[in-house]
């Protein structure tokens, strides 16, 4: 009894809690390389908060303790034009899979592409 809400509280301490929802992916560029590095942040469109994180050396990453509800997400890296999704539904105790793929920006030129959840750009 006593290792298993250990367990439980250590899960909680790491955002895995029962009702929590974590985000999960891969960014890549046009060729599917890996972007290390890239940003990849996540909005409530409920509360408004904002939680990021970066990518592992093989473009990965991974956003925990995330409560239930609708999200929009965007990923960002240097010399690439971010990419926004909107309309993310998260569900109690599940991993949403959400993979980016970056265009390669033109020197001085910024821009970001919009797109729902579909896929569909906005």
């Amino acid at each position: 009894m006593l290792k298993a809400l250990l367990v439980l509280f250590l899960a909680l301490a790491r955002g895995e809690g029962p009702n929590l929802c974590s985000v999960t992916g891969y960014v890549s560029d046009e060729g599917r390389d890996s972007i290390p590095g890239a940003t990849v942040s996540i909005r409530s469109a409920f509360s408004g908060d904002v939680q990021s994180t970066k990518t592992d050396e093989s473009g990965m990453y991974k956003l925990t303790g995330l409560r239930q509800g609708r999200y929009s997400a965007f990923a960002t890296a240097e010399g690439y034009s971010s990419l926004w999704v909107f309309n993310v539904l998260l569900h109690p105790a599940e991993e949403t899979r959400l993979d980016f793929v970056l265009c390669r920006s033109r020197r001085g030129q910024e821009s970001s592409a919009l797109l729902n959840n579909d896929g569909r750009v906005r």
